[in-house]
């Protein structure tokens, strides 16, 4: 992160600190429009996240903190929410969708499918075992000798066949995806950065008085939903610029690579990335020139960027001696770039 402040700038200090002693940054991950009805792109989201969280750098995140992982729970017998009290019904079962679609008058009830692409099952432990306390749940698929009968039976299946299942919804029009969604978000508080209808969120009172600022999660939310986000992860050990592009490369082939398309967040990955994109674009010949031209004059990074996507002939001639930090300060400055 240093190389994004000139050496004499007190950032730069605390970032080469920063690197030493906490070499870890956030990053996430983010979808776009997907077709969430289909219990294949369910599992396929999940299994991506699973993916990153594997991967060389990224320190352990239950799946569960997945929103997408969470709500698919909420609409099973596993939903948490009324195991303190039954009455409370706030569970995806007792939620009882009303509309116009196909689907009217269901409930916001889930099921179970074979995990035939090896998502993480939860580590489910007896409180009789004298194993090391593990503070990780880790995936949200059961093996059959933990699930309910009752789910075993809906789905033909037994708990002598070794098989592990995951939980997923089907066969739900998109207004009733909508509908349970906004009550899960309403009763656990939801995740996922999901968007919402502006101004549709009810005021937080207590004792008749309404909170400023305080609103209850019950928001109409934007359907179908244009873009979701994981929660929060950490990339560790970064210790070095290179490091850093192997990380960048690693989780990003996992996105880039997939049938469902998604985009890893964070300011490390924000910056890097687009340096990390327009070097390797290039030829070797035109590294060597870039490398070469970033010890001369100054020219702010997002004006080589943009330059040096629509001219890919065209070598920039003016660059800062250090020119990556020249992105961190263009946006302030508001300044424009000619095409070629």
């Amino acid at each position: 992160m240093q190389d994004f402040f000139p050496k004499t700038h007190q950032a730069n200090r605390w970032a080469e600190i920063r690197n030493e002693d906490l070499a870890a940054w956030p990053i996430g991950m983010s979808w776009g429009k997907v077709d969430y009805t289909k219990p294949d792109n369910q599992l396929k989201i999940m299994k991506q996240f699973e993916d990153v969280v594997n991967s060389s750098f990224v320190l352990q995140v239950d799946t569960k903190w997945l929103w997408i992982a969470d709500f698919n729970l909420w609409t099973t017998r596993q939903c948490g929410e009324n195991f303190d009290s039954p009455d409370k019904n706030e569970c995806g079962a007792d939620q009882t969708y009303v509309g116009d679609a196909s689907d009217n008058s269901t409930t916001c009830k889930g099921t179970w499918v074979e995990n035939t692409i090896g998502l993480k099952p939860q580590k489910i432990e007896s409180v009789l075992s004298t194993e090391t306390c593990d503070p990780f749940d880790y995936g949200i698929c059961r093996p059959s000798t933990e699930m309910f009968e009752e789910d075993l039976n809906a789905i033909n299946a037994s708990s002598t066949d070794d098989k592990v299942y995951c939980p997923v919804f089907e066969g739900w029009s998109e207004e009733k995806l909508k509908f349970c969604v906004q009550r899960w978000r309403k009763f656990t508080g939801g995740g996922g950065g999901i968007l919402v209808e502006e101004g549709t969120a009810t005021p937080y009172s207590e004792d008749g008085v309404e909170l400023p600022g305080e609103f209850i999660k019950d928001d109409e939310i934007i359907s179908p939903m244009p873009i979701s986000s994981s929660p929060t992860m950490y990339a560790n050990k970064l210790f070095t610029h290179e490091i850093t592009v192997d990380m960048i490369k690693e989780t990003r082939a996992i996105c880039d690579d997939a049938e469902i398309h998604c985009f890893m967040t964070g300011k490390t990955l924000f910056y890097k990335n687009i340096v990390y994109t327009v070097f390797m674009s290039s030829t070797k010949h035109q590294q060597i020139k870039l490398n070469n031209l970033a010890q001369r004059n100054p020219l702010r990074l997002l004006g080589t960027v943009h330059h040096y996507r629509e001219c890919p002939f065209e070598i920039i001639r003016w660059m800062r001696p250090n020119w990556i930090c020249g992105f961190y300060y263009i946006p302030l400055l508001g300044a424009k770039f000619p095409k070629c």
